[in-house]
This record gives structure tokens, C-alpha cells and sequence, in this order.
């Protein structure tokens, strides 16, 4: 049976080095170990086996939230018209973003956040590369 373990990013300094707040919950949700001060990764590592899904939690600052009127109900195709319809909204390059589309809060509006595609990336190839972990889900600390 999989235990998930809730890992708090705090900063944009060096994540190798960084150390992370953290939270071990079993199957049924009882916690089984937590970290309210910072320990690093190595340390957090000696608590999970294998079966142990990552869920990342990350800075709010690191994503854009927004509001896209969206008038397309297949989740696929919302993906691929959020960078048109925000377009005029974001200053970046939408074609560096990452978005992920949320529930819709009135009829065709939806929840958009948007995070560089880079900054994702790295994250995504650093927990995998350097912790062996994949994450399962990305969340803000919002």
C-alpha cells in the first residue's frame, strides 16, 4: 500500500541543498511522520520505500492565477485553447507557460494557473534525476 509524502519547496535557492518541510501520511491519512522545521532531502528520503507518492508543494509566487471564459467542456481541448484565450492576459511568451485548467466557477469561466514550462521542467527532471522520485502532484502553497 502507497504512503503519500507532502514536500514543501520554501524557496527558489538551490534545491539539492535546500532543505524542505515535510509530511509522511499512510493509505488511511494518519500521519505517519512529519518534519514541522526543515530537514534536507537525504534526511526526508530515509523515511519513504518505494511505494511512496510525491506530492510537491510549491510556492505561490512561482504561478499566475487566471480567470478564462472557456466554452469548450473536453478537458483536452481547454488545454489547448488556454494559451489563446490568455494570451493577451499573460506578458510572457504563452508558448513558455504551463497551464493547468481548474473547475469552472460560472458558466464557461474557468481557473487557469499558469507556470513557466523551464521552471517546471527543472523540477520535474531534478526529482526524478538527482531523489529517484516522480512527482504525482503539484500543488501551491496558496
Amino acid at each position: 500500500m502507497s504512503s503519500f509524502l507532502f514536500l514543501r519547496i520554501d524557496s527558489d535557492q538551490d534545491l539539492l541543498s535546500q532543505e524542505f518541510s515535510w509530511l509522511l501520511v499512510n493509505n488511511t491519512g494518519k500521519i505517519e511522520q512529519w518534519s514541522e522545521k526543515a530537514d534536507n532531502m537525504s534526511h526526508v528520503l530515509k523515511h519513504i520505500d518505494v511505494n511512496t507518492q510525491l506530492v510537491l508543494i510549491i510556492p505561490d509566487k512561482w504561478v499566475s492565477f487566471y480567470t478564462a471564459e472557456i466554452p469548450i467542456k473536453d478537458s483536452k481541448k481547454q488545454l489547448q485553447a488556454v494559451p489563446y484565450v490568455l494570451e493577451d492576459k499573460i506578458i510572457s511568451d504563452v508558448g513558455n507557460m504551463h497551464f493547468s485548467v481548474g473547475s469552472a466557477i460560472s458558466n464557461n469561466v474557468y481557473i487557469v494557473a499558469a507556470i513557466a514550462k523551464d521552471k517546471i521542467l527543472n523540477l520535474l527532471e531534478l526529482f526524478t534525476n538527482s531523489f529517484g522520485l516522480q512527482p504525482q502532484v503539484i500543488l501551491t502553497d496558496a
